[in-house]
């Protein structure tokens, strides 16, 4: 699957310079599938309350394999979330910790479908154009994973383990199929 390298990632947030609410939306999410490899329906489906910008974590709630999971993120993404919240606020006041974290253009809840639909004609294009890949908003997810991989694996003897964990994975073996890029690493 096609994954993006450092220079191609910050060409996709560049892509969604946060001039309008949407661009920032837009760009918050880019990071945030990237900083917690998230699957982008366990994103559409994040409340306020599942999101901690404080301790820079969120629990992930019935995700694939039905059990919630705590990821974390950087501070650049809470940064940028908590610009995306004030703007939120701006638009339509005071919203309820039940209330969808991310919005559609309209103010209600971010679909994965509308999302995928949005993505694949607003970014991919662009992205085949420079990069010369097929990418989707699920390639960031590989793109993480890969990336933890891939820095980890030259410190750490028990990262297989973690990465499952920030993934979500009940089974290692879903987790040994990011090691195809960092495998080099992975050998020494």
């Amino acid at each position: 699957r096609p994954i993006l390298g450092g220079a191609e990632f910050t060409h996709l947030l560049s892509l969604a310079s946060p001039g309008t609410l949407v661009d920032l939306r837009d760009r918050c999410i880019f990071e945030l599938l990237y900083a917690s490899a998230m699957r982008p329906d366990e994103l559409c489906r994040l409340t306020l309350a599942d999101v901690d910008l404080g301790r820079q974590r969120l629990t992930v709630r019935r995700p694939k394999n039905k059990r919630d999971r705590i990821v974390v993120f950087d501070k650049f993404t809470a940064q940028d979330l908590q610009r995306y919240l004030a703007r939120v606020e701006a638009w339509q006041g005071l919203r309820k910790a039940s209330d969808p974290f991310f919005l559609n253009m309209n103010g209600g809840t971010l679909n994965r479908n509308v999302l995928s639909t949005h993505f694949a004609t607003a970014y991919t294009p662009r992205l085949e154009e420079k990069c010369g890949k097929h990418i989707t908003l699920y390639s960031l997810r590989h793109t993480s994973a890969t990336d933890w991989l891939d820095a980890g694996a030259r410190s750490k003897k028990d990262l297989l383990p973690y990465v499952q964990r920030q993934l979500g994975h009940e089974s290692l073996e879903s987790t040994a199929v990011y090691t195809h890029v960092a495998i080099e690493h992975l050998r020494q």
